[in-house]
């Protein structure tokens, strides 16, 4: 039996996919309710805590995946399209936004993107899980909080954003109240996260979302929505997108046809999400 973190029903586990990589080996087993993912048995604290304190950004992954790339300053330009593209697909006025927390924010890369894209004086803030990317961060020249001194900030933000991060974190509701006390009156929490689905479910264990250790928690687009409902949070602006066709293995002009029919379709890898606190209005 297991209890669901995004929809909180309890119900029989079912295997979705192992795979093995290097010394790893990982189960991921399927909510009866919602479709979404969990790891089980879960990776230890100390497994978890070696692997994002030591050199998280020269990582090699498990389906070609090569974060050498990915923080890169040469792949910065694309990197950037992605969060542009995000934030105007789930409508983020950046005319309003003052205030940005990153929550998961490794060497300060949105945070780096912000200071171009937002007005000039908004204030920029990081957090991570991962003290060695905040010394980075902070040496870069940027905000940064330590995540155990969270709770405790009186800041309020205009914008928090969690860019492929909730899928780490193994108790995501807990950290989602501490950022909902972290609102302005009017803001938004933006997350993007693969999203379980059509894609999740044909390519099983070469799903390219399956990394062993890091994403614990894979949600559906039911499950985000269930987890929303409970965390007393409104989407009100979503989109999946991207169609797990790497550029190596699928040339454009196709990639691109399969990515824009991915998001025209609602069949996307990934989701990205608008939230604002509910009220009596909404």
């Amino acid at each position: 039996m297991m209890r669901c973190v995004w929809c909180d029903k309890k119900g029989k586990k079912i295997f979705h996919a192992r795979v093995h990589w290097k010394n790893l080996d990982s189960k991921w087993y399927k909510c009866t309710s919602c479709g979404s993912l969990m790891m089980m048995p879960r990776p230890s604290k100390k497994a978890m805590q070696e692997y994002y304190e030591s050199g998280y950004t020269n990582k090699l992954q498990p389906h070609g995946i090569d974060y050498r790339i990915r923080y890169s300053k040469v792949y910065r330009p694309t990197v950037f399209d992605g969060y542009s593209r995000s934030l105007m697909d789930v409508g983020i006025d950046k005319k309003r936004v003052k205030s940005v927390l990153d929550f998961g924010c490794a060497d300060g890369v949105f945070l780096e993107f912000c200071k171009k894209y937002f007005n000039a004086g908004t204030t920029l803030w990081g957090t991570d899980i991962s003290e060695e990317m905040l010394e980075i961060t902070r040496k870069n020249g940027w905000n940064v909080i330590f995540l155990k001194d969270l709770s405790s900030v009186k800041k309020k933000f205009d914008l928090i954003t969690l860019w492929d991060v909730i899928e780490h974190i193994e108790e995501p509701n807990k950290i989602m109240s501490v950022l909902k006390r972290m609102l302005t009156p009017k803001g938004r929490i933006v997350i993007q996260t693969p999203r379980v689905g059509l894609l999740a479910d044909a390519l099983g264990e070469q799903w390219e979302h399956l990394l062993p250790v890091q994403h614990i928690n894979l949600a559906s687009k039911a499950g985000m929505q269930k987890f929303v409902r409970r965390m007393r949070l409104v989407i009100d602006g979503h989109k999946s997108f991207g169609a797990n066709a790497p550029l190596t293995a699928v040339a454009n002009p196709h990639k691109k046809v399969f990515d824009e029919l991915a998001k025209k379709l609602d069949f996307g890898s990934e989701q990205v999400l608008s939230l604002k606190v509910k009220t009596k209005e909404s």
